[in-house]
């Protein structure tokens, strides 16, 4: 603007109506999507501080970093800025854009016999393999990626046996990993995953272990029976991603499995539930 700031933070701090469109148009024109202003706010950073959803859409469709932090003050993320005011739609959707996906799994989530951890319980569709094994010999077909899963819904029934009740999930990692007394960002490096067709549906959060394996190896609730003193809904997943973050953090403070602890957005295709 006129007193010299940034074209897309000028265009973010406006109430014109038409901002979104002024800034399609900076960024056809190679705009900076990564510039910083007042306060060491990207585009994004000010725009989840407004909640401005359009605006926040556009700048992720344009490879806006949800993961960005200031830094200086607070070193806060995108999602921060607008949890503090509490923004529920803009946190809504920069926590799904931080999220990033890991692939499919083909599982049966029946409830085994014996498990009562809690009534409230219909299926287990945990991240982890041990309640409800996965199908025989998969992980010798060497379809899989480096975290266990398949970069897509065919390769995972590819392996599933023709005869049984095996559903397709897809898994979204929380960019985090909690240990005891800290908490790390985590760098997912690029994977070669499909995209997740449409119409597939959230069914929750899992907190799931990794310590010496490559793989994700325990859910707490599910694995160690934590579902009995946590509120969990019928699938043994957590409701929220925040109720999930709190778990893990108290899992990697109480280690109920060694190692560290990931929060994982766990997703079934159409039809299976």
């Amino acid at each position: 603007d006129q007193a010299g700031f940034p074209s897309l933070l000028a265009t973010a701090s406006t109430g014109r109506p038409d901002r979104c469109e002024i800034a399609e148009l900076l960024l056809s024109y190679e705009a900076d999507i990564h510039q910083r202003g007042v306060n060491d706010y990207t585009p994004l950073h000010l725009a989840a501080a407004r909640n401005d959803v359009g605006l926040i859409q556009v700048l992720l469709a344009h490879g806006a970093d949800p993961n960005a932090r200031t830094r200086i003050d607070d070193f806060s993320t995108p999602l921060q800025e607008a949890e503090r005011a509490p923004f529920h739609d803009a946190a809504r959707i920069l926590q799904q854009a931080m999220q990033q996906l890991l692939g499919y799994f083909p599982k049966t989530t029946v409830l085994p016999a014996g498990w009562s951890a809690s009534a409230n319980v219909k299926e287990i569709c945990s991240v982890s393999n041990c309640i409800n094994t996965a199908p025989e010999g998969w992980i010798e077909r060497w379809l899989h990626n480096g975290w266990g899963f398949f970069n897509s819904r065919s390769d995972a029934m590819s392996v599933a046996p023709q005869a049984g009740s095996f559903d397709v999930y897809a898994y979204r990692i929380w960019p985090r990993r909690y240990l005891p007394g800290a908490v790390e960002d985590l760098v997912v490096p690029p994977l070669s995953v499909e995209p997740i067709p449409a119409g597939f549906v959230s069914l929750g959060f899992d907190v799931v272990s990794k310590s010496v394996s490559s793989f994700f190896e325990c859910s707490p609730l599910s694995c160690n029976g934590l579902a009995a003193e946590t509120p969990v809904n019928s699938f043994c997943l957590l409701d929220g991603l925040e109720d999930a973050v709190a778990f893990a953090a108290r899992c990697a403070h109480e280690q109920p499995e060694p190692g560290a602890y990931y929060v994982v957005e766990v997703l079934r295709e159409p039809g299976s539930d």
